[in-house]
C-alpha cells in the first residue's frame, strides 16, 4: 500500500465525496499529479508503484468532476482488473453504474461500437453471433492458409495472426509474399460467412467501424469522453491505432503502464506504442518511481537488468533493503533441476512457507520437465503451469475473488461498515454496466451467448467467452507440425 502524504486542502479539488477527497490527499505526489490532471497523460509505472491505486483514483476523479451524463471507459487486460476497479471505486463512494464502462479492451468493442453502430456503415452484427474457440479459430487458419498456397502449420499461423493486426492497423506489410495476405482475407472471409467473431475481429471491426463512421465516433464521445487504458505497453497495433482515432475525434487519453513489462510481445505487442503516445506534444509524460514492494537492493538489481538506471527507489523510511543471492549450478538440466530442490529445502528449513516461493524459467520443454519431475521427487508441494484448473461456476468465482482480496490487501476508502450502520442506508444499487463483460447469478444479459464457459479471474479477456461452435471443414491436410499456437484473437 502507498505511504500516506500530507497535502494542503487548497490542492483537492472541493466537491469530491469525501472517501475519494481522502484517497487523493494520501497519495504521493506524483500519484495525486497522474490522478487530477485536467488533459492526456502518459503515466509510466515502474515496479511496485501503486498503479492500480492511483489508476482508481484517476477514474474516480473523472467521474466525479465530469458531467453526470458523461462517463468514463476504464479498459484492462482481464476481468479480474476490470471487476477490482469497479469494487475500488464504490469504497471510494462512487456508484457510477451506467456511466462507467470497466471492462476488457475487447468486451467494450463488442459492447460498446460494434453492437449499437454496426448499421451505421451497413455492416450489423448477425442476430446469432457465435465466439469460436481457440480450436475453430485454428482450424479456420489452417483452411485459409491451405486455399492460399501456403503450408498448414503453427508457424505460419502465427505468421498469418501477426499480419492480420499490421494489415487492420495500416501498417507496412510489403515483406510478407502475397500468400499471406491472402490467407488472412480469406479469414476474414471464413468467419463473416458462419457469423463468428473471434477476439482479434472484435478490435479490427471496431477500428473500422470508427474510422469510417463519424456518427459513431461523435456519439462515442458524447457518451465516453475519458478512455482510461491499463497495461498500455501490451497493447498491439490494433488496439493503438483504436486509441489514436478516439483521440483525434476527442477523446480524452490516460494510457497506464510500463514498457520495461512486456507480456505479450509474441503476440505483437511492443513497448514503441506507449512511448510514442508519452512523447507527443499533447500528453504529459509522468513516470512514478518509487517502489512500494521492493527494497533498495532489488531495485538496483533491477536497473542492472535492465542496463539502465530509471530512477526507481525504494519507499522513504524502508529499511528493508532485501536481499539478492547469485548462486552457480555447473552440469546438465539434470544438475540445474537438482541445485533449484537444495535451494528450496533451505528456503522451507527456515520457515518460508511454501506458497511465498516462485521458481522462474526461461521456456516451457526440457528445462521446466527437469524441474517440476525434481521438485516433485522431493516431495515439495508444487503448482505447475496450467497443471490445476479451477472448476467453474459462481461458487469457484466467489472463491476465487475471495482469494484475490486476500493477496492483494486492503481496498482504499474508509472501512467497512457494521450490518447496523447499513440497515440505514438505502437498498444497494443496481450491478453497473462494468459487469456486461463478465454475468452474475441471477442477472440476464442479453448480450451473452447462452452457453459460455467462465473465465479464471487472471485469465486474459480473450478466454472470456466460449460458445460451442463447429468450423467448417477443412480440405485434407498436410501433416502438422508443432504442439502449440497462440489463442486467436489475443490481445
Amino acid at each position: 500500500m502507498t505511504a500516506p502524504h500530507q497535502q494542503t486542502p487548497a490542492t483537492v479539488p472541493a466537491l469530491l465525496p469525501p472517501a475519494l477527497a481522502a484517497e487523493l490527499g494520501a497519495l504521493h505526489p506524483d500519484q495525486r499529479a497522474a490522478a487530477t490532471h485536467h488533459a492526456n497523460i502518459a503515466v509510466l509505472a515502474g515496479p511496485g508503484a501503486g498503479k492500480t491505486r492511483a489508476l482508481v483514483a484517476r477514474v474516480g476523479y473523472l467521474l466525479a468532476t465530469t458531467s453526470r451524463h458523461r462517463g468514463v471507459a476504464a479498459l484492462t487486460y482481464t476481468e479480474t482488473a476490470a471487476h477490482e476497479t469497479t469494487v475500488r471505486l464504490h469504497h471510494l463512494g462512487l456508484h457510477p453504474g451506467r456511466r462507467l464502462s470497466s471492462t476488457t479492451v475487447h468486451a467494450f468493442c463488442l459492447h460498446h461500437i460494434l453492437r449499437p453502430y454496426g448499421r451505421l456503415i451497413g455492416d450489423p452484427l448477425p442476430a446469432d453471433l457465435t465466439i469460436p474457440d481457440t480450436s475453430a479459430c485454428r482450424q479456420l487458419w489452417d483452411t485459409a492458409a491451405y486455399e492460399s498456397g501456403l503450408d498448414v502449420n503453427p508457424n505460419n499461423r502465427t505468421t498469418l495472426e501477426r499480419l492480420r493486426r499490421l494489415i487492420a492497423a495500416g501498417e507496412p506489410i510489403a515483406d510478407y509474399p502475397r500468400q499471406y495476405p491472402r490467407a488472412v482475407r480469406r479469414y476474414e472471409q471464413l468467419l463473416r460467412d458462419h457469423d463468428t467473431l473471434d477476439f482479434e475481429a472484435m478490435t479490427i471491426r471496431a477500428l473500422d467501424l470508427l474510422r469510417e463512421s463519424r456518427t459513431a465516433r461523435e456519439q462515442l464521445v458524447a457518451r465516453f469522453p475519458h478512455f482510461v487504458v491499463d497495461e498500455y505497453q501490451d497493447l498491439g497495433p490494433v488496439l493503438h491505432a483504436l486509441v489514436l482515432t478516439l483521440l483525434d475525434a476527442g477523446v480524452g487519453i490516460t494510457a497506464v503502464g510500463d514498457p520495461d513489462q512486456v507480456l505479450y510481445a509474441y503476440q505483437g505487442a511492443s513497448p514503441r506504442y506507449l512511448t510514442q503516445l508519452s512523447n507527443r506534444p499533447d500528453f504529459r509524460r509522468l513516470r512514478l518511481r518509487v517502489n512500494y514492494r521492493s527494497g533498495s537492493a532489488l531495485i538496483s538489481a533491477g536497473h542492472a537488468v535492465l542496463g539502465q538506471d530509471r530512477g526507481y527507489h525504494a519507499a522513504p523510511g524502508r529499511d528493508d533493503a532485501g536481499a539478492v543471492t547469485i548462486l552457480h549450478a555447473d552440469g546438465d538440466i539434470d544438475s540445474h533441476a537438482a541445485r533449484t530442490v537444495e535451494v528450496l529445502n533451505n528456503r522451507l528449513a527456515t520457515g518460508t512457507p511454501p506458497e511465498d516461493i516462485a521458481v522462474l524459467y526461461r521456456s516451457k520443454g526440457p528445462l521446466l520437465d527437469a524441474l517440476t519431475t525434481a521438485i516433485r521427487a522431493a516431495q515439495i508441494p508444487l503448482d505447475s503451469e496450467k497443471q490445476r484448473r479451477r472448476p467453474s461456476g459462481p461458487l469457484a468465482d466467489l472463491i476465487a475473488a475471495c482469494a484475490t482480496r486476500r493477496l492483494t490487501g486492503p481496498l482504499p476508502g474508509p472501512p467497512p461498515q457494521t450490518s447496523q450502520h447499513r440497515a440505514a442506508e438505502q437498498p444497494a444499487s443496481p450491478l453497473p454496466e462494468p459487469f456486461a463483460s463478465w454475468p452474475q447469478p441471477g442477472i440476464a444479459n442479453s448480450s451473452w451467448p447462452t452457453t459460455t464457459t467462465r473465465p479464471t479471474p487472471s485469465a486474459p479477456c480473450h478466454d472470456a467467452w466460449r460458445r460451442s461452435w463447429t468450423p467448417p471443414t477443412a480440405k485434407p491436410q498436410p501433416t502438422r507440425r508443432g504442439s502449440s499456437s497462440p489463442h486467436c484473437g489475443t490481445p
